[in-house]
Order: structure tokens, then C-alpha cells, then sequence
């Protein structure tokens, strides 16, 4: 198939959510497909990492986009439009340009939209066009009203309306919507129009890490992403104090990049908040214990998804379980829905040898195999084109 691949963020490194979905279902499909990618750059750190992209695709343009121009300019033009601000902050007219000129001149078989944002760069006309949306976004801007007082709750009441009827849109006019698990097409997927294409993990990398050594516990992730941001201020602050109290000399690493100032004010004796590092590898390796007390969660937690991975043990909130088949892995994973438990079950991990058995990852790879779940989804696709040319 020639394909045209359209993200909203550079899919390189691979080293946060959608980041790292979309750079696998691109290294699978240009193993046999002709792709031609398309992206948009948010950070110009990111502007770096490019050319590395080269040896994942035949061709692509990117262009840069400047988050506070975009930020201000959207949240202007939400006065006098009911367009979601999500399509407005990454909407680029230099891509628009270039996406227009390349279906003019190239013939594709098939058009992947990486998340909702973009589906505004490929016209209605096209088809088959299919959208990974990832997570249903409209609940994501719920659960952050949820947590906000105003005047942010107002603008994300607003934007979840605006984006559900969005996605609505979308799934009347887009061959197949893809989301990450069967809990996100329940919340919207009324008349089951939604196909679910797993994550996985990659389990070379995240090799069997566990040494069962020292008394860490770690936590990693992008540290000024909101739900990230909200369990670390959470957990130092209903949690945290009960384990230091048993265990004076445990250490808290706060593993990930730009944290924002309230995770930087965390630091002391006993949080080390490291910013971003070289390779989370090494602090999970070094860990007792791992966490994941998240309570504003949508999709799959790629963080559970590696700390299981590395045969960690790990503590987790009920959100941060949610999308994850724990059948059969329940060895070592304890899942706690407040902060009492959350605490008592820290310390008693503390406390303990914890083995994991040998069998815990040979199951888990076999439910999570990056290889596995998109060979099924490139299936599909095989399918949609087929059935598109009859």
C-alpha cells in the first residue's frame, strides 16, 4: 500500500503517549508499506530528532508551530466560533498547503490520521481515510473540569462539548475509528462503530529490569501533563507523608521531563525530581517499587504498561488500571482506590522480598506485543483498501 500518515506531534523519540503509538504503527507499516509522513513540531527540541525519522518512512514534511501563538490565537477565536480549540492549536496553514499539494500530485491508497487534530488537514472527499483517535478526548477535557476551578473548568466543559461533537462527526465521515481500548468506545460508541487497536510495549527494551534491590519507589512521565502533575501533587501530599514516617530513608524519584514548578517545589531530602534523563531504564532498574496513583486517566498508561514490562512491582490507582488486562498478572500488582490503602500497601512492599514469577511477563507478552496487535490492525487496513477499490 502507499499510504499517507498524518500526526499531530513529531513521532520521535518515542517517549511519551501518543509519541510512542504512533512511532510503532509507523516502524510496522514502512517494514512493508510505502509511507509518506506527515507531522507538526511543537517543541524545538524536537526539531533535532527529524532526520531520524528518515529510516521509518519514504518521504516527509513537517512544519513548526508555535504553542503560545497558537494557544492565544484559539482561545480568541473560541469567542466567535464553536470549533474545538484542540483543532485550532494545531492547526498549521503552511501543512494545510503542503497535505493539499501532495494528494494533488501523489496517488495513496489509503490516508492514517494519528489523533483527531489533524483530520482537519484531509478533505472529506477522500477516501478510505481511517482515524486512530488514540483516547476520547472529550472525556479527557471532563475529568480536567473535574479537577480545575474557574475559569478553567468553563473553558474545559466547553471544549469536551465541542470535541464530542467533533468526534461524533468523525465517526459519520471516516471510514474506521480506531481507539486504544474497549473502555474508550464504551464512553462514545453508541451504535459500535469503533475499533480498538491495543498498545503494546516493547519488550526488548524493557527487558526484565527487577533486582529486587535498595527501597525506591519511582514514578515517570511527562511532568507538566496535567494528570501527571495532579498524582505526584496528590500522592506527596495524602500519601507520601505515611511512608516517610515508617520509612524515614525511602526515596521518592519523580522520573521525566519539563516539570512544571509545582513538581520542582516537591524536592527535598527524600523526592528527587530528576527532569528529563537519558534513560528511564536505569531508575526503574534500581527500584523496589513502582507507582501509578493517577486519578485523571484516559486510554492505556504506557508507564504501567513498562514498569510491568520490567518485572516491577507496582502500585496503581483504579484509573490507571483501566484498558489494561491485569487477568493472570496479578502477581506483584496491587491496585489501591484511596490513600489510606495506597500508603499501608507501599509500606508493606517495603517491608517484603517480593518475587515476581518467570510466568507474569511470558503471559503479559503475550497480550501486549506490539507485533501482534498491529499485524491484526494492518490486516484491517489490508481490508478497508480492498474494499474500497471493489
Amino acid at each position: 500500500m502507499k499510504i499517507l500518515f498524518i500526526a499531530h506531534r513529531i513521532p520521535f523519540p518515542p517517549n511519551k503517549g501518543e509519541k510512542i503509538r504512533t512511532f510503532h504503527q509507523l516502524r510496522y507499516l514502512n517494514n512493508k508499506h510505502d509511507v509518506f509522513l506527515c507531522f507538526i513540531v511543537d517543541d524545538k527540541r524536537d526539531l533535532g530528532y527529524t532526520a531520524c525519522l528518515n529510516d521509518y518512512c519514504n518521504k516527509m514534511v513537517f512544519t513548526f508551530i508555535s504553542t503560545f501563538y497558537n494557544k492565544c490565537k484559539a482561545l480568541l477565536m473560541s469567542l466567535f466560533s464553536q470549533k474545538p480549540l484542540t483543532l485550532r492549536f494545531f492547526y498549521s496553514k503552511t501543512l494545510q498547503q503542503r497535505v493539499h499539494q501532495i494528494l494533488t500530485e501523489e496517488q495513496f491508497d489509503l490516508v492514517i490520521a494519528s489523533c483527531s487534530s489533524v483530520a482537519q488537514y484531509i478533505p472529506q472527499s477522500f477516501k478510505p481515510k481511517v482515524m486512530d483517535l488514540i483516547d476520547i478526548d472529550s472525556d479527557k477535557w471532563l475529568q480536567y473540569a473535574q479537577f480545575t476551578s474557574f475559569p478553567k473548568r468553563k473553558i474545559y466543559q466547553q471544549e469536551a462539548k465541542r470535541m464530542a461533537k467533533y468526534e461524533k462527526h468523525l465517526l459519520d465521515t471516516w471510514e474506521r475509528c480506531y481507539v486504544i481500548s474497549p473502555q474508550e468506545a464504551q464512553i462514545v460508541d453508541g451504535e459500535k462503530r469503533l475499533h480498538v487497536l491495543a498498545n503494546g510495549v516493547d519488550l526488548d527494551y524493557f527487558d526484565n529490569l527487577y533486582e529486587n534491590r535498595g527501597c525506591d519507589i519511582v514514578f515517570v512521565g511527562t511532568m507538566n501533563y496535567f494528570p501527571n502533575v495532579d498524582a505526584m501533587i496528590y500522592f506527596c501530599n495524602e500519601i507520601w507523608p505515611y511512608v516517610v514516617k515508617k520509612h524515614p530513608k525511602v526515596k521518592l524519584y519523580i522520573v521525566g521531563r519539563d516539570p512544571s514548578p509545582c513538581i520542582s517545589e516537591l524536592r527535598s531530602d527524600n523526592i528527587i525530581v530528576t527532569g528529563a534523563v537519558e534513560d528511564i531504564r536505569l531508575y526503574l532498574q534500581k527500584a523496589k517499587l513502582a507507582i501509578a496513583p493517577i486519578r485523571i486517566a484516559r486510554g492505556v498508561q504506557n508507564k504501567v504498561l513498562e514498569y510491568i514490562a520490567c518485572g516491577l512491582p507496582c502500585v496503581i490507582s483504579p484509573q490507571a488500571a483501566e484498558g489494561i488486562d491485569l487477568s493472570n498478572l496479578d502477581s506483584g500488582i496491587w491496585i489501591e482506590n484511596n490513600a489510606t490503602t495506597f500508603a499501608q500497601r507501599i509500606n508493606s512492599c517495603l517491608e517484603e522480598n517480593i518475587e515476581i514469577p518467570t510466568t507474569r511477563r511470558e503471559i503479559f507478552a503475550q497480550k501486549y506485543s506490539w507485533e501482534t496487535h498491529l499485524a491484526n490492525w494492518e490486516k484491517d487496513l489490508l481490508e478497508i483498501v480492498a474494499e474500497s477499490k471493489s
